[in-house]
């Protein structure tokens, strides 16, 4: 699959039953205080993706006109929950308003190349029953260097992954294993079974 600017792809956790619908994927991001985000994500969307549906929530304790404006402009949807505290609460509230059968979670800063959700798609088109939870990689600034996982290992008190790459992987163009990846960009079907609970929420 292909990604680019800081992207990170995920599949995940596909229930039994997925409700049919015209548009498959909804591209939905939670946002506190980041118009510069929102706005190059729904624009790059809106220019290479714009079969997809936008959602984006805002958990600021004041809605961001300017977030909300850019927001409508791509032909998206704007959700202010300033009651959702934290990243986890947020973007589990995401599935619950998305209104297609696979919602993409995304950072509001990441910008995406044309065709790097098109591969997502075809995916979903023929994984609808899987429950897999299916990574991309991560390509850098430069255009050239590409990582596909992060090894687990920890690096001070709170970062447990570093960045690497799985060359002979990358060379058959097949799905391979891996043993962790960030969040960036993940993807499940919108009847997926929810975040932990305890999880930071």
């Amino acid at each position: 699959m292909c990604v680019d600017q800081g992207i990170m792809l995920a599949v995940a956790f596909q229930a039994k039953e997925i409700r049919m619908s015209d548009e498959i994927l909804t591209v939905a991001m939670a946002s506190y205080d980041d118009f510069s985000g929102v706005y190059f994500t729904t624009q790059s969307l809106k220019l290479y993706h714009p079969e997809v549906k936008i959602l984006v929530l805002d958990n600021a304790p004041q809605p961001c006109e300017q977030t909300k404006g850019v927001t409508l402009a791509a032909g998206g949807k704007y959700v202010h929950r300033p009651d959702l505290a934290g990243t986890s609460a947020s973007r589990d509230a995401l599935f619950r308003y998305a209104e297609t059968d696979w919602v993409a979670v995304v950072d509001s800063h990441v910008m995406f190349s044309a065709f790097a959700i098109r591969d997502l798609e075809w995916w979903i088109q023929e994984h609808r029953d899987s429950r897999d939870l299916i990574q991309g990689p991560l390509l850098g600034d430069d255009g050239k260097h590409l990582w596909t996982h992060w090894n687990p290992v920890q690096l001070g008190k709170t970062l447990w992954g570093e960045w690497a790459t799985d060359h002979e992987g990358l060379k058959t163009n097949k799905p391979f294993a891996i043993p962790m990846q960030g969040l960036g960009f993940f993807c499940a079907v919108s009847m997926y079974p929810a975040f932990h609970q305890p999880f930071g929420m």
